[in-house]
């Protein structure tokens, strides 16, 4: 008795929800933007640690989002004199030519630096990382929902979402 009656409630549990075993989008956009921030986050990591090697005035390295929309990299040092924060931010090709430099033990030239103070950096570097983390969320949500098949997203068994045909066609009593 107590196997049919489990039987049921499975079958019925099916029944409502579906059997699908894709991912609702928003866990799928989720789970793709931890995965590049992670991905990242190893890759600023490395760039650091080569950076220090040669310079040992950089302190940390970080991707920012620019007025136009690109990525930025962030490269922060401290000036020995003032302790001021010196904050170099790199777009693309200048991003490439530090790789290249770094790689051929060239040195390292640093354009478009500002100098900040410490309390000045700490406030822009989590107001641009905020951002930055925003905008790899936005397009993790543009890539999900561009192909959701790709991320497994599943697009049956959303019971009770208030998407049927049925769910506006009752009335309100009277």
């Amino acid at each position: 008795m107590k196997t049919k009656l489990m039987l049921a409630m499975a079958a019925i549990t099916t029944g409502l929800f579906g059997c699908s075993e894709g991912i609702n989008q928003d866990d799928a956009a989720n789970r793709l933007a931890s995965e590049t921030l992670n991905k990242e986050t190893q890759e600023l990591k490395q760039l650091e640690n080569k950076l220090k090697e040669q310079d040992p005035s950089v302190k940390e390295v970080f991707k920012s989002v620019g007025d136009d929309g690109k990525e930025v990299i962030n490269i922060v040092r401290e000036d020995d004199n003032t302790g001021d924060m010196l904050v170099a931010g790199m777009l693309g090709m200048t991003a490439g030519m530090l790789m290249s430099n770094m790689m051929n033990n060239r040195p390292i030239v640093y354009n478009n630096t500002s100098v900040m103070s410490k309390t000045s950096y700490k406030s822009y570097k989590r107001t641009s990382v905020s951002k930055y983390t925003n905008n790899v969320r936005k397009n993790a949500k543009k890539k999900v929902a561009s192909n959701p098949s790709k991320y497994n997203v599943s697009t049956r068994g959303r019971a009770f979402s208030g998407k049927s045909s049925r769910s506006g066609s009752y009335s309100r009593g009277g």
